[in-house]
Parts: structure tokens; C-alpha cells; sequence
């Protein structure tokens, strides 16, 4: 789990900070291609049968909104740009690209929590450390207090975290992935799903009623409390409504089975539909990804930042292949060509 917030940290404090600098761009953009290979991807996932009819589509819709995006950013005539300042060395890039690397492999089940931090190293806190005084800086930044509470659940801060995510719904008072993560960080901080906890978890479900995490800890409530029934109703929709991971399907199906034998219901039908679910991508990957996209879409914006395009280059190999990565290194020496020193570092 370290290698991840290595990855995931370094990935998202540079895509931040690259976000809020750069402001022109040119039609043919990373971004773009980007959003296009996702949608090859969820075309290839609909034929594995590993997403349903339903969920490809609205994944097909968001992306195809995105790109849309990035091609209409890239038609704006580019304007003069100022190479932002690196945040990261070369030698944490190197990290990210091996941590990432690394995590490509492994995976995590997002619906149950780990059991306990591990001890962070000197990195992730140095990098985490930079990513709160980015927000800091900009204090009406929900997504930005949001990231830095999401960090400091990773390495075990958990009353920071708490704070952070408070900070965000405070913002925004009405976003599901916040409120979670709010519930989320205060059952870490307190080992039990608590009421207020229960609350927030409760309000998430009414804004977004598909909202799994949000479902599984209102089970887990019910289980704690002894409500073995309630759980199991809770249960038995996440597992209806699908789109879990495999990790998380396995955990869902042992709660079921043991909330079955106590209660002594039926639940064949929601073994079944669990057994027939599409399994989602990692949301660790997913926000992976979409910190790639985002990188890209600002470099297109504002391509003169040689450590960003080095940062892309290693994460679109890691991610998606030699051949995106090749598309950006070949993107990258026009952006620099004639300028030497840039070039090589590419």
C-alpha cells in the first residue's frame, strides 16, 4: 500500500499544481488521445463482458464529454507560455514511475478498510507536506482539501484527514465523494461507523443512490449494531446493483453468506447477480488515469515543461503501453525542437 500512495501522491500533487498554470493549447493533444484510447478500452471491456450494456455507456458518454473538451481547449489559439516551476526531482519522478509500476500489479479492495497504516516513509509525508501547502494556499479548493485528506488516510493521519475532508464539504456541502470520504476517514479515526458517520453515509445515498462505498458502510452499521437483517438488505442491493471489484465481490459474498445462516433467508438471488456482475477497474486506477488525463490536457494547454511531459511519458507506459508513450515522446521533441538541453532530458 505504500508503493500506491507513492505513485497515486506524486502523480496527484503534480497534476494539481500543473492544473491551476497552464492555458493554451494545439488540436492534436495528448489529452485527446488520451480519451480516445479509454474509449477503445471501453469498447474492449463491453466485448469481455467485464462491463454491462448500461455502465459502458455512461462511461462512453463521460469520456466522450472530455474529449469533446479537450479538442475544443486545443482549438483556441496557443498564447505565450511560461514553463511552470518543477515540483518534483528527478528522482522522486523515477519513484512514480516505479511505484507505479509496482501498483499495475497489485490492486486494493476499496470497499474494506485496511486494518491498519502501515508506517509512512519519508517521501510520501515530504510529498504530502507539499500537497497541503498547495491547498493552504488556495483555501476554497473543495477537490484540493478532498486529495490532501484522501492523502493523509493513506499514511495513516487520520484526524488530519477527518479535518481535510471537512474542510471540502464545507465547500461543498452537497458531493457525494466528499461526504464519503468524510464518513470514511471518521471510521478509520474512530474504528466503528459512528452516527455521524452513518449520517453522512445516509446523505451520499440520497444524492447518489448507486453509491457503493456509501451502502457498504451503512451495512457495516447495521452489522455492528447487531441489526443482522438491515445489514443484510444492504447488502443484498450492492450486490444487485453490481459494478464492484473482485476483491470487494469476495467480501460481499463471505457478509452475505454469514448474515444468511443467521438469519436463515434466502440469498441465492444475490449470490447469483453478485457471481454475474461486471467487475469494475480499480478506483485507484481509475484515479490514476484520470490524473494522466488531466496531466496531458494541461501540457496540451501548456506544453513547455519538460518535467511534465517526463512525468507523462513514464505514467502512459506504465498505464497504457510502449505505443502512447512513444506518441508522447514523439509530441514532446516537436514542442522542444531546436532546444537541446530539453530534448535530451526527454
Amino acid at each position: 500500500m505504500l508503493w500506491l500512495a507513492l505513485g497515486v501522491l506524486g502523480l496527484g500533487v503534480s497534476w494539481w499544481i500543473f492544473r491551476s498554470r497552464m492555458n493554451s493549447g494545439d488540436t492534436d493533444n495528448v489529452a485527446a488521445r488520451t480519451y480516445r484510447q479509454q474509449l477503445r478500452e471501453i469498447e474492449r471491456e463491453l466485448a469481455d463482458g467485464h462491463l454491462t450494456v448500461d455502465d459502458a455507456a455512461a462511461a462512453r458518454l463521460e469520456t466522450e464529454r472530455r474529449l469533446a473538451a479537450a479538442l475544443r481547449q486545443g482549438e483556441r489559439a496557443a498564447g505565450p507560455t511560461t514553463a511552470p516551476r518543477s515540483i518534483l526531482p528527478g528522482g522522486v519522478l523515477l519513484m512514480l514511475g516505479l511505484s507505479l509500476a509496482l501498483y499495475a500489479n497489485m490492486g486494493r479492495p476499496d470497499l474494506v478498510p485496511s486494518p491498519k497504516a502501515q508506517s509512512p516513509r519519508d517521501g510520501v509525508v515530504e510529498m504530502v507536506a507539499a500537497l497541503e501547502k498547495r491547498v493552504l494556499s488556495q483555501p476554497n479548493d473543495a477537490e484540493g482539501w478532498a486529495m490532501l485528506g484522501w492523502a493523509q488516510g493513506k499514511i495513516g493521519e487520520t484526524g488530519k484527514s477527518v479535518q481535510s475532508y471537512e474542510q471540502a464539504v464545507k465547500i461543498v456541502p452537497d458531493d457525494p465523494q466528499y461526504l464519503v470520504g468524510l464518513g470514511e476517514a471518521l471510521r478509520a479515526q474512530e474504528g466503528l461507523v459512528g452516527e455521524r458517520a452513518k449520517s453522512l453515509f445516509a446523505q451520499a445515498l440520497k444524492i447518489a443512490p448507486r453509491q457503493a462505498n456509501a451502502r457498504y458502510y451503512l451495512g457495516l452499521a447495521a452489522l455492528e449494531a447487531g441489526d443482522a437483517n438491515t445489514a443484510l438488505n444492504e447488502f443484498e442491493t450492492l450486490a444487485n446493483q453490481g459494478g464492484l471489484q473482485r476483491a470487494d465481490q469476495e467480501t460481499l459474498r463471505r457478509h452475505i453468506m454469514a448474515l444468511a445462516a443467521k438469519t436463515g433467508r434466502n440469498v441465492d438471488a444475490a449470490l447469483q447477480k453478485l457471481d454475474q456482475g461486471a467487475v469494475a477497474p480499480s478506483s485507484d486506477l481509475s484515479r490514476i488515469d484520470g490524473m494522466i488525463a488531466g496531466l496531458a490536457q494541461k501540457l496540451a494547454d501548456q506544453p513547455d515543461d519538460v518535467q511534465g511531459w517526463k512525468m507523462l511519458i513514464r505514467s502512459l507506459s506504465v498505464r497504457q503501453g510502449k505505443k502512447p508513450a512513444q506518441e508522447a515522446v514523439a509530441q514532446a521533441q516537436k514542442v522542444f525542437e531546436g532546444r537541446a538541453t530539453e530534448t535530451n532530458e526527454i
